[in-house]
C-alpha cells in the first residue's frame, strides 16, 4: 500500500455533506467567498462601521467557534472595463491601463464549529512543534491496519 492510497487516511477533512465540510474529528465548516470594498474606498466612517460589525458579528459566535480569514492575490493584467458603457473616458482609460499588471484580490471566510467532546489545543501540543505533521500510523509502511 503506497502513501497516496493512504491520502484518505492523513487529509482531515472527512467528506462534504449538505455544503459543509466534516472533519474527520467531527468538525464541522462552512465556506463563504466575500467581496470586500476595495482599499482607500471607505471613509474614516464607513470603515470604522465596517469594523465594528466584524467586531460583533465574531462576539455572536457560539463556544467553540473558528473564524478563519483567508485573502488570495494573484497576479493580473487589466484588459479593460467591464460592464461599463463605452465613452471616451472607458475607452481612453482601457487604452492607458490595458495590459497593465496588478493584483487580483480575493476573500474567503471559513466558519468552523469543534466537535463539543475535543480536547481544547494548547501551544504545547501544536502542530508546530511536533516533529512530523501527520499521525505516525499514517505514513509508517510497518504500521498498515
Amino acid at each position: 500500500m503506497s502513501l497516496f492510497s493512504k491520502a484518505e487516511h492523513i487529509f482531515p477533512v472527512y467528506k462534504v455533506e449538505h455544503d459543509c465540510m466534516v472533519s474527520v474529528q467531527g468538525d464541522l465548516t462552512i465556506a463563504y467567498q466575500l467581496r470586500l470594498p476595495e482599499i482607500f474606498t471607505l471613509s474614516e466612517e464607513d470603515y470604522e462601521t465596517y469594523h465594528q460589525t466584524w467586531i460583533r458579528a465574531i462576539k455572536v459566535m457560539p463556544k467553540h467557534s473558528i473564524v478563519h480569514k483567508q485573502d488570495v492575490f494573484m497576479k493580473g493584467a487589466y484588459s479593460g472595463a467591464q460592464g461599463l458603457p463605452a465613452n471616451f473616458l472607458t475607452e481612453a482609460a482601457d487604452r492607458h491601463f490595458y495590459g497593465r499588471p496588478f493584483l487580483e484580490h480575493t476573500c474567503y471566510l471559513m466558519l468552523t464549529q469543534k466537535a463539543a467532546d475535543r480536547k481544547p489545543a494548547t501551544s504545547a501540543f501544536s502542530g508546530i512543534m511536533r516533529k512530523r505533521i501527520t499521525p505516525r500510523q499514517t505514513t509508517d509502511e510497518t504500521d498498515v491496519a
